[in-house]
C-alpha cells in the first residue's frame, strides 16, 4: 500500500514538471514568433535595407556600403542623401516631346545628395 501511495506522489510530481516544460517552450516559441513578425513589419515599412553599387558618392559612401532607408516623417533638405526609386524616366524625342520611359528596375535605386530645393 505505501509503494502504491508512494508511486502515485511520484507521478504527480512529474507530470506538472512536463506541463511546465511544455508551457516554457511554448512560451519561447511565442516569443519568437512574435520577435519575427515585429521584425518583418519593421523592415517592411519603417527601415528597408539598401546596398550601394558604384562609385558615384565615392567620397561618402563605397561600393557595397550597407545602409539602412527610411522615408517616415522626412522631408528633404539641401545637403542630405536621398534615394530615388527611379521606376520611371523621362526622355525628349527628336520633336522635342516629353516621353515616358522605362526607368530603372524595381530592386535599383538612385543613391545622391541633394544639392538644390525647389
Amino acid at each position: 500500500m505505501e509503494q502504491q501511495t508512494i508511486q502515485k506522489e511520484e507521478k504527480q510530481q512529474q507530470e506538472p514538471q512536463k506541463s511546465s516544460f511544455l508551457s516554457d517552450v511554448a512560451e519561447i516559441l511565442e516569443t519568437v514568433f512574435v520577435s519575427i513578425f515585429v521584425v518583418i513589419l519593421l523592415f517592411a515599412y519603417v527601415v528597408r535595407p539598401v546596398t550601394v553599387d558604384g562609385d558615384s558618392m565615392r567620397e561618402t559612401l563605397h561600393d557595397k556600403d550597407r545602409l539602412l532607408m527610411s522615408d517616415l516623417l522626412y522631408t528633404p533638405e539641401y545637403g542630405d542623401i536621398v534615394i530615388v526609386n527611379n521606376t520611371h524616366s523621362y526622355l525628349y524625342d527628336e520633336d522635342g516631346n516629353l516621353v515616358e520611359g522605362n526607368g530603372l528596375p524595381q530592386e535599383k535605386r538612385l543613391i545622391k545628395r541633394i544639392i538644390a530645393t525647389g
